[in-house]
């Protein structure tokens, strides 16, 4: 069985609830669609005459877990909703592995919740299409009393948070993407060499699609020397403009 990205949620209550109607067992179920006596015919498409009652606490965990990558986190949570259905023990209660595993999943994804409110910033782009649209950046920061200091991710955390990054290019498509220091650089194409040597060339991104490479704002303001601080801006104002008439054309690698 699949379920979409979208209304991921929604979409496996409804499921659930009606394969629980019709005391379908968790072995019975492949909810990552490879294989199981219910992976080549779809569920029944009425409720069945059984009815489970959940309580609260189990929604709310299952809101969270739903969003962990664990493939098995569907089975996992459909496992936990039988044996309440049945009463076999306390799914839920960290005493139980069952429970303890989902617990667990439930913290890392509040984990990475709260990494992206802290430092993922998002701003609403101007436009008059039908949904709305949203620049987004990694800001990570060193407390200093009442200031908060830009800190560059490291490596680790670069890796670890790509995967959003290749979903929202996957969802974005760009015709030109530019990479503005070198974090963007190597969250984008992987490769960790300089950038003076890299800068205002084109590479292919991990998401096999067009990359500009330039300075970071920020560097630019760093720089004690006037010529270079000069010479910097100039040449981040001259792929700014590239970027842009790249974006125009269907292939910018043409």
């Amino acid at each position: 069985m699949s379920l979409p990205d979208r209304g991921m949620f929604d979409a496996w209550r409804a499921a659930a609830r009606i394969a629980i109607s019709h005391r379908i067992a968790p072995d019975q179920i492949d909810w990552t669609g490879g294989g199981g006596l219910f992976a080549a015919a779809a569920l029944p498409d009425a409720p069945g005459p059984h009815q489970a009652r959940v309580s609260p606490e189990f929604i709310k965990l299952a809101g969270s877990v739903i969003w962990h990558t664990a493939p098995e986190r569907l089975a996992l949570l459909y496992q936990a909703l039988w044996r309440m259905d049945i009463r076999d023990g306390s799914p839920l209660s960290q005493a139980d592995p069952l429970g303890r595993r989902l617990h667990l999943m439930a913290k890392n994804v509040g984990r990475d919740i709260h990494k992206m409110h802290a430092f993922v910033r998002f701003r609403e782009c101007p436009g008059d299409g039908p949904r709305r649209r949203f620049a987004a950046w990694f800001e990570p920061f060193t407390p200093r009393g009442k200031h908060r200091l830009h800190q560059a991710p490291d490596r680790s955390e670069i890796e670890h948070c790509r995967w959003w990054l290749g979903l929202e290019l996957g969802f974005i498509q760009p015709r030109i993407t530019l990479a503005l220091g070198a974090s963007a650089a190597i969250a984008l194409t992987g490769n960790a060499a300089p950038l003076a040597a890299r800068r205002g060339r084109l590479e292919t991104g991990l998401h096999d699609g067009p990359v500009l490479i330039s300075w970071h704002p920020s560097y630019i303001l760093r720089l004690t020397d006037p010529d270079q601080q000069a010479r910097a801006r100039q040449e981040l104002t001259h792929d700014l403009g590239a970027a842009f008439g790249m974006a125009q054309h269907p292939d910018p690698r043409v």
